[in-house]
């Protein structure tokens, strides 16, 4: 018999529970920030069929590259797997990403303990565009840590807190932190082009949308939500001007950490570190123009 005890878990959303066990090959490695006294020790896991596929330095690579962008970026410490500072003020704790077998989605979010697809292990030779993409989504995970774990939406409707924000900052850490340097070129022709086509149809929406329930929830993980998200964040950090919004980022997490937030809390931080006009109330500000705006309600001309 084995005896397992887990520190206390820092407080979360009851939907980024996850746990995994099985008869994993395990890879360890640690990561330490450059200017606080935190360390992480850094776990890929496969199954053992896959073991001899697992390019685990690349991975390792990509993930220091992450972790030491994103606490450049946002300002606040990774806080989960038992990172919080001890009484001496250094902090200890645990980055795990495991790839699984048959897995429904492309990757989640659990604090500290991120699931991948495993068709991101490649057992064949892999082109520089599959490296790339799976570095982003490495990326858009990791993002996650804030944008969606750490400060987490009051409701579905403010998805994009969590979706776009991790969708615009994984090409932007793919795009500065990495080797890479088609990650804009790669955004637009996959995502951007994939909220093109979804903003076509019949069934496109607001960023910002109208949830009433948890089936219209499921509904909104869509190219509107993710890629046509990340494309106005874009734009709206180069209207803020890139220093004042990753400012804004900062005090946001500063502010709402452990929080719910909803889009007028963002806009909020960002007009204080602006003075520009984009906060909730503003009637021609980005909340009117791209964050409500629905093409669909729009009359047609000709």
């Amino acid at each position: 018999m084995t005896t397992v005890t887990f520190a206390e878990t820092a407080l979360m959303s009851s939907y980024l529970i996850g746990f995994i066990a099985g008869p994993y090959h395990e890879v360890t490695d640690e990561w330490a920030h450059p200017d606080r006294d935190l360390t992480l020790h850094l776990t890929v896991l496969v199954r053992r069929a896959m073991a001899d596929h697992l390019d685990a330095e690349n991975l390792f690579t990509i993930t220091k590259q992450g972790l030491t962008f994103f606490h450049q970026e946002f300002g606040y410490p990774y806080p989960w797997g038992g990172a919080e500072p001890n009484a001496e003020g250094s902090a200890r704790g645990k980055y795990e990403q495991v790839f699984v077998p048959e897995y429904n989605a492309g990757a989640m979010e659990n604090p500290g303990l991120v699931v991948f697809t495993e068709r991101l292990i490649f057992d064949t030779a892999a082109t520089e565009a599959q490296h790339e993409l799976r570095a982003n989504v490495i990326m858009h995970e990791m993002a996650h840590m804030w944008f969606g774990d750490l400060v987490t939406m009051h409701w579905w409707d403010d998805l994009w807190l969590k979706e776009s924000f991790a969708d615009y900052m994984g090409s932007l850490a793919v795009d500065e932190a990495t080797d890479f340097d088609t990650a804009w070129v790669a955004f637009a022709n996959g995502r951007k082009a994939w909220a093109y086509v979804q903003d076509q149809l019949p069934t496109t929406h607001p960023i910002v949308a109208d949830i009433p329930d948890l089936q219209a929830a499921h509904q909104n993980f869509d190219g509107i939500t993710y890629a046509k998200g990340a494309s106005v964040l874009k734009q709206l950090a180069a209207y803020a001007g890139r220093d004042a919004f990753r400012q804004a980022a900062q005090r946001y997490f500063a502010r709402h950490a452990f929080g719910n937030t909803g889009l007028s809390d963002f806009l909020s931080v960002l007009h204080e570190t602006t003075g520009r006009t984009c906060t909730p109330g503003h009637r021609h500000g980005w909340r009117q123009q791209a964050f409500r705006f629905s093409r669909s309600r729009c009359p047609r001309t000709r």
